[in-house]
């Protein structure tokens, strides 16, 4: 699973932590569509953003760009034929408070029902931090949706795609996050989801990468680390 022990650890958010409420994007896709003033069908609408927010997150594996919101809901428009001019700064700052309310009414849930147990028995022997690509939901509203799981206290560093202008797989948010480690990346595991963005993208920045599934689970992998933390102090 890891090959030696690490200093610090580094996690993906979303299907490595959390996912998402069974009922939070069918409510988010009405928001945003009724915030726009679109009189498209819903069905269309929530299928052109399900297809933007594929297409950003390749462009931003391809680019290693975050694309936000406003980018994507710029794909939105676009594939819609309706004007980008619909969306203005302020329109934008509304939808977003109003997302971070519905996120909030519905938050996400842990991968997990043990895993936050986990993640806070980690921090007690291992710094542990997360860094992640943030897409529609920015790094303001994920610390308050860590929070709402019981997972934002054992997180010592927060890297956020949209905080620091670049997105995984790049090395430059990856550095970002052993900065605040303050420690070697050789000694940083990071855990995620994403071949691309979290195996390659840690592997490149000169992290060990572990890649999690319904065989490999996060709970497993912080349990195996922690213990072997715990050997190494003995």
């Amino acid at each position: 699973m890891v090959d030696g022990g690490a200093r610090a650890v580094s996690l993906d958010i979303w299907l490595t932590l959390v996912r998402s409420h069974p009922e939070f994007k069918g409510h988010r896709n009405e928001l945003l569509r009724t915030g726009l003033g679109l009189r498209t069908d819903p069905a269309e609408f929530a299928a052109a953003l399900r297809a933007a927010d594929q297409r950003a997150d390749l462009l931003s594996e391809a680019s290693g760009r975050d694309h936000a919101l406003a980018d994507r809901l710029g794909l939105v428009l676009d594939d819609l034929g309706a004007p980008h001019d619909v969306l203005s700064a302020d329109l934008l700052a509304h939808l977003l408070d109003r997302q971070e309310e519905l996120a909030l009414e519905m938050p996400p849930q842990p991968l997990d029902p043990g895993l936050p147990d986990v993640l806070a028995a980690t921090a007690q022997v291992l710094p542990v931090g997360v860094t992640s690509n943030t897409g529609m939901i920015p790094g303001r509203t994920m610390r308050r949706l860590l929070d709402a799981c019981g997972m934002l206290a054992p997180l010592s560093v927060l890297t956020f795609s949209d905080e620091v202008g670049a997105a995984k797989p790049a090395p430059a948010i990856f550095a970002a996050t052993v900065e605040g480690f303050a420690c070697a990346a050789g000694d940083v595991v990071h855990v995620g989801d994403n071949p691309v963005a979290d195996v390659a993208g840690a592997r490149d920045a000169g992290m060990r990468p572990v890649l999690v599934d319904a065989s490999v689970t996060t709970s497993a992998v912080l349990a195996a680390l922690a213990e072997r933390a715990r050997e190494t102090a003995a």
